[in-house]
């Protein structure tokens, strides 16, 4: 279908157009406002080096750790990335009632960063299951580590206590229903223009006939015209070959032929004798 040809019908029929297209924005307005929001939110968590060293010479315990190793740092928060990512820790949280799909990226991980990233659309369940596996993570690097002074500890860098609202799911079901509205709109306004177009057609045919192109037609009614306006030629002459009177005007004036034949031929005899 050309482009032009769509775009002049819809112009054309416009008092279909703009009522349809309007009932396609109040239905996408209405289905959206009945798709409930998406909320999602992202923690980071991350390893630390032990605040407190013991010296190995003097026995004494020096706040200023020189012992911290930058590779131990990263395997823990490697190995807490993927304990978080584990299906047991997983059914551990959608046990809690909490959010079981989150989502883990260790790509920082050689700095000893871990995020954990959940959506849903309840904002306190996302919260609730940032601070959970957050909690997962720090209880398993203490559980990875012996009892000593020289422990590496896990924190959280940023637990956010709300979630941001995303409309994409209502704004992508909003565009589907304008899209297809639209589409459904051009269907009917081209329907009911062919139909208007056929109606039209129709009438200016039985107008351009006019009264005398009706009155050639065969009568309706019954009546003596009726019946000589249907009776053909042919008909008519047989009709008139088998008329009667005809017959007895046609031997009426074969006997007076002859009568009057006789009488001429019998008239000089008699006058001769």
């Amino acid at each position: 279908m050309d482009l032009w040809v769509t775009i002049g019908v819809l112009v054309k029929r416009w008092y279909i157009t703009l009522p349809l297209l309007a009932l396609v924005g109040v239905a996408a307005v209405q289905i959206g406002n009945g798709i409930e929001p998406t909320y999602t939110a992202t923690a980071t968590a991350r390893v630390y080096c032990p605040s407190q060293a013991r010296d190995q010479v003097t026995g004494e315990v020096v706040e200023a750790n020189r012992y911290c190793s930058d590779g131990t740092t990263d395997d823990l928060a490697f190995e807490g990335a993927v304990n978080l990512n584990s299906n047991l820790t997983r059914i551990a949280i959608r046990d809690l009632g909490l959010i079981s799909d989150y989502v883990i990226d260790d790509t920082d991980a050689s700095v000893s960063l871990v995020y954990i990233t959940a959506d849903a659309d309840d904002e306190e369940a996302v919260v609730e299951t940032l601070q959970q596996t957050v909690a997962v993570f720090v209880s398993y690097v203490d559980d990875v580590q012996s009892d000593n002074v020289f422990k590496y500890t896990a924190g959280p860098v940023d637990i956010p206590q709300q979630a941001t609202a995303t409309g994409s799911s209502k704004t992508r079901t909003q565009i589907i229903v304008v899209v297809a509205g639209i589409i459904l709109t051009t269907i009917l306004v081209h329907i009911f223009d062919a139909a208007l177009h056929a109606w039209k057609k129709r009438n200016e045919g039985i107008e351009d006939e006019g009264p005398d192109d009706q009155a050639d037609r065969a009568p309706v009614g019954g009546g003596p015209d009726a019946a000589d306006a249907e009776a053909s030629p042919v008909d008519k002459a047989r009709d008139a070959a088998d008329d009667p009177t005809d017959d007895w005007e046609e031997a009426k004036k074969l006997f007076d032929d002859e009568v009057e034949k006789l009488t001429s031929e019998s008239s000089p005899s008699r006058w001769g004798r």
